[in-house]
């Protein structure tokens, strides 16, 4: 459930969404929103690249525009942004250099440049008015917010609704609308996500991932994981 940022040092690659092909030049910088369905395809063997996750919802914590969130998060915007960036390897290596040895202000610095980023893409290619942001979009990206931030937790998405003022039905309307999923699969999305990053980064053992990441059993996290990834958690830790 992450935007990825592709920034091409050497040779490049293709990204396919929906049978379109969108090639990536040494020297250019790609997103691509999350939730977009899509192939990578590296066509020389000397291809190299600095590759970033962004999660949307996350990085709305820090910087809440709510027009740049509709476009990272793949609601408003539905296919790759690409563009020329000289400076494109520095700036990486400097958002790479600050996460490994974090320094004071260490987060508004990480900020700031993914920030320049999205915003030279979005303005090569966001050109005039801005995407308009509904009422109804307004209310399914900050409920987004609220699953990504809580996905940990018992949510009741009858609960979630209330929440915001509306009704679970007309909530699992909208939803379905603007993101093509119901508020419930996508709640399962970001715990499945949140599972990910925990068996790679941690060592935490099956049962307690499961309990951090909100799934009511091991067994039913493990399920999931298998319908989703084709792996069960073990063998995706392996």
């Amino acid at each position: 459930m992450s935007a990825e940022v592709i920034f091409v040092v050497e040779g490049n690659v293709t990204i396919t969404v929906q049978s379109c092909n969108y090639l990536i030049q040494k020297g250019e910088v790609c997103l691509i929103p999350a939730g977009i369905p899509h192939s990578t395809q590296e066509n020389s063997q000397s291809y190299k690249r600095w590759l970033m996750f962004l999660n949307p919802w996350l990085f709305s914590i820090n910087y809440s525009s709510v027009e740049l969130q509709g476009i990272i998060s793949g609601v408003t915007y539905k296919k790759p942004l690409i563009m020329d960036l000289h400076n494109g390897e520095n700036i990486f290596r400097e958002i790479h250099n600050e996460i490994l040895n974090p320094q004071p202000f260490g987060n508004d610095v990480l900020t700031a440049n993914v920030l320049f980023l999205l915003s030279q893409l979005l303005r090569r290619h966001i050109t005039g008015e801005q995407p308009r942001i509904s009422d109804k979009l307004k209310t399914v990206m900050a409920v987004q917010v609220f699953l990504q931030e809580n996905c940990h937790l018992p949510v009741k998405i009858s609960d979630t609704a209330t929440k915001f003022f509306t009704n679970k039905f007309y909530l699992t309307h909208i939803f379905k609308e603007h993101t093509g999923m119901s508020p419930k699969q996508f709640l399962i999305n970001c715990r499945l996500v949140k599972a990910q990053q925990l068996l790679t980064n941690s060592r935490y053992n099956i049962s307690e991932i499961s309990e951090q990441c909100g799934f009511v059993s091991p067994s039913d996290m493990t399920k999931r994981f298998r319908e989703e990834f084709g792996v069960t958690p073990r063998e995706y830790r392996k």
